[in-house]
């Protein structure tokens, strides 16, 4: 069974897109009140070019990360972390040595 095209006229077209643009228009402003309501008057936006560039709002780097704190290791435990490690890899190198 064929596909049957539909054709629009450049018209309707234009038309559908207008009333999509208004929606998005309404469902923005919507949006923005409610942000500032909630933000008690302050919108909470950001400048479009900073959003592609992948940069960060103004004032996130105050914002601390969720969740527990990492726990820092001293030197003298990344250093006993360190040599332990290598013996076991001498201990590895050696044995595939032997094998081989």
């Amino acid at each position: 069974m064929a596909k049957r095209k539909q054709t629009f006229s450049l018209d309707t077209l234009v038309s559908e897109l207008r009333d999509l643009d208004a929606r998005r228009k309404t469902l923005i402003s919507q949006l923005s009140r409610a942000i500032r309501s909630l933000a008690g008057g302050e919108a909470l936006t950001m400048p479009a070019s900073d959003q592609s560039r992948g940069r960060r709002p103004a004032g996130t780097a105050a914002i601390r990360r969720k969740g527990p704190r990492r726990r820092k290791m001293s030197a003298a435990a990344r250093k006993a972390i360190s040599e332990a490690q290598k013996k076991r890899w001498a201990a590895q190198k050696s044995r595939k040595k032997l094998s081989s």
